[in-house]
């Protein structure tokens, strides 16, 4: 599906503070047709562009969550105790490579050096921090080519997570995804044809699958966004996560009535919730023949490098065995 042509257009982002609209900065123009059609999927990024930057997303849905804290005794893990932390509840999503720079997150200004401010502010929260990176490095090399939500194209492979995780960007658990995705097939080649993404598209605790924060509102905004990468990338497979086939089985009847909910002020609108209800049906239905489960790719006290090529052996099998071939 070609994505709605008003995804052309410019696409106003302001602060992550999201003031009211009477005290927002100037706002920032961001372009899609800035960025080298080399290093994205021009139709992709906006997709996420339009339903989370140039909405305000950001700032608008942090929330307190618990959880429990350790720590190591004479070299055992040791229950502390359980502690309140706040999360942002942001947007996110995969950059291409390793999101050194704002273009691989698809933010591109025309006004690079006025917008600085604004674009530190959006990568501060992209990255959960600020981060540097080592170019040269095994965290750059390794992942040269690697599309994450923003880059792939028509007839890829989809890999649905839960979640965006609270930390931060690059984190050792991005290590571990990309070091199954580098064996799945010799020379990385399934790092450059994959789709990384996930069901909810705010950030949050993943260690459960009860989706911890989440609105209605972020819900229908979430996968009213991956329907659309659905529909524009027409997948030849999509692997999914334990928590997410825990969820396909559990939760998805209450999710559609979520996403069926949604307020609806013209016809236009009113298609868009039915496609959207529609595309969660057609999850549901295509989860036994078209989908698989495939092992997560950070287990709890992973043993190392070996074990992430064990995963990355059984992705191969679940790929073979739905008929998405090697490159």
């Amino acid at each position: 599906m070609k994505v709605a042509d008003e995804r052309r257009e410019r696409v106003a982002v302001v602060s992550s503070n999201s003031p009211e609209p009477s005290e927002r900065p100037r706002n920032m123009a961001i372009r899609s047709d800035l960025l080298p059609t080399s290093l994205i999927n021009i139709d992709l990024a906006k997709i996420f562009l339009a339903d989370f930057v140039a909405d305000y997303e950001f700032g608008r849905h942090g929330f307190d969550y618990q959880r429990k804290k350790y720590k190591r005794v004479s070299g055992k893990r040791q229950l502390i105790g359980v502690v309140t932390e706040r999360c942002s509840g942001d947007p996110w999503w995969w950059p291409t490579e390793n999101g050194e720079s704002e273009e691989q997150w698809a933010l591109a200004s025309d006004n690079r050096a006025g917008d600085h401010a604004t674009l530190t502010e959006l990568l501060t929260s992209l990255r959960g921090g600020i981060t540097t990176f080592d170019t040269g490095t095994r965290k750059a090399g390794t992942w040269k080519g690697f599309p994450g939500s923003l880059a792939a194209h028509a007839g890829c492979c989809i890999v649905l997570s839960t979640r965006p995780s609270i930390g931060g960007f690059p984190s050792p658990n991005t290590m571990k995804l990309y070091d199954v995705l580098a064996a799945v097939w010799p020379g990385g080649e399934f790092l450059r044809h994959v789709h990384v993404t996930d069901l909810s598209k705010f950030r949050g605790p993943t260690r459960d699958s009860d989706f911890e924060g989440m609105t209605e509102q972020m819900w229908q905004k979430s996968i009213r966004c991956l329907r659309q990468e659905f529909e524009l990338l027409t997948p030849k497979a999509t692997l999914i996560m334990p928590g997410v086939e825990r969820f396909l089985i559990g939760g998805l009847s209450d999710l559609i009535s979520t996403v069926a909910s949604a307020s609806a002020t013209n016809a236009a609108e009113k298609t868009e919730i039915t496609r959207d209800v529609a595309f969660l049906r057609l999850l549901r239905a295509r989860r036994k023949h078209c989908m698989e489960q495939a092992p997560y790719w950070a287990p709890v006290n992973p043993k190392g490098g070996d074990e992430q090529r064990e995963i990355g052996h059984s992705w191969c099998d679940i790929l073979m065995k739905l008929g998405f071939l090697c490159f």
